[in-house]
């Protein structure tokens, strides 16, 4: 099938759209992208970054649309990125007659309902977050999700990363859970090359994952360093600011997926505390406890949420209250008699048996397959 798929920020920041394109050419689809490279960070020359190259025969291109972005968020801010990318697909689609267009979450399915009525062409909506509890307005997020409703309605599947965001999308449409796991697995558990007892963070900070109040707590500790970086949005430069203030915690900015994975190995744990009143957190699982499960590491989350029943079920990290005190019990019990090393040899073990993206990816081909059928 020919696929074409949207999403509203630079692709290489994405793990899951980078793996789901990898896997649709391995299996014979080609698949082309159009994202909002919104402040044209994201360049490319003849290589794409975390893109296999496709067995022969088949064809994987890229387009972005460098549509500037006004107020803060990407779900109303976007009519000028909407208009520009329905353009460039109408284009796009008569060289290339596409079968199915493939949105990534709410900002980018209104491009796709459009398409398809005046293409005719199969929609499928990945929905990774539930979009419309980003807006601390209740009115807001009451229209967010009564608009998301609405476009559900020519929707022929969806693809969602966890159970509890089956029951939020609450609709009758075919749905397939695809979970954002990893596809490298370690064969063994490897001991970080540190003595000094390392947590790491690599993803967004903003307040609801309690940064920048996180530096000062681990910042703080004896005996332990803290390894911060991710992308810079939302609290990125106050956060830098201060990680300099502490000599244990050392910020390292953005980094290449290959640095990341350097960073978490040389680490005890990575931490994944998520603000538990936060309704997109309760229903969402951070890449970082798959990535944790995968690499070996132990991992520190919040107690009393969803993810968290993963990571105690699996007995792969520790589950304890968002607060400064259920931090600094997590990494002391990770401490103690080497706790971290037989968390870390359980992640593997559930990640190769369960938790891993080859069998996620065969069932993001099986949805291909049912609809080209």
């Amino acid at each position: 099938m020919n696929s074409l798929m949207f999403l509203s920020k630079p692709f290489h920041t994405d793990p899951r759209v980078i793996k789901e394109i990898n896997t649709l050419l391995s299996g014979g689809h080609n698949v082309s992208l159009i994202f909002w490279n919104k402040y044209n960070e994201c360049v490319f020359t003849d290589s794409v970054i975390g893109v296999v190259k496709p067995q022969e025969g088949v064809v994987f291109k890229f387009c972005s649309v460098n549509a500037k972005p006004f107020f803060g968020s990407s779900f109303l801010s976007n009519p000028k990125w909407c208009k520009e990318a329905y353009e460039l697909a109408l284009r796009m689609h008569s060289l290339n007659k596409y079968d199915v267009v493939h949105c990534h979450d709410l900002d980018t399915l209104k491009i796709g309902v459009k398409l398809k009525k005046k293409l005719g062409v199969k929609l499928i909506y990945d929905c990774h977050d539930a979009i419309p509890f980003y807006f601390r307005s209740k009115t807001l997020s009451l229209m967010a999700r009564k608009y998301e409703k609405k476009l559900l309605e020519h929707v022929d599947h969806i693809i969602t990363v966890t159970e509890p965001m089956i029951e939020y999308l609450n609709t009758d449409k075919p749905i397939t859970l695809v979970m954002n796991c990893c596809e490298t697995i370690m064969d063994k558990y490897i001991e970080p090359d540190s003595d000094v007892f390392t947590v790491v963070y690599i993803g967004t900070m903003n307040r609801h994952r309690m940064f920048p109040e996180i530096v000062d707590i681990i910042g703080k500790m004896r005996d332990v360093r803290f390894i911060v970086g991710g992308r810079r949005e939302a609290l990125y430069d106050a956060v830098k600011k201060r990680c300099e203030q502490y000599d244990n915690v050392e910020f390292v900015g953005e980094l290449s997926f290959e640095e990341v994975l350097t960073y978490i190995l040389n680490s005890h744990a990575i931490i994944s505390i998520l603000q538990p009143d936060d309704e997109n957190n309760k229903l969402t699982i951070p890449t970082k406890v798959f990535e944790a499960m995968a690499y070996g590491r132990a991992s520190i989350v919040t107690d009393g949420m969803h993810y968290s029943k993963i990571v105690k079920e699996n007995n792969c990290g520790v589950a304890v209250p968002y607060s400064k005190e259920g931090v600094m019990r997590a990494i002391e019990m990770l401490k103690e008699n080497k706790m971290y090393k037989k968390l870390g040899i359980n992640g593997i073990k559930v990640a190769k048996e369960k938790y891993n993206w080859y069998n996620e990816g065969k069932k993001l081909l099986q949805v291909y397959e049912e609809l080209g059928g």
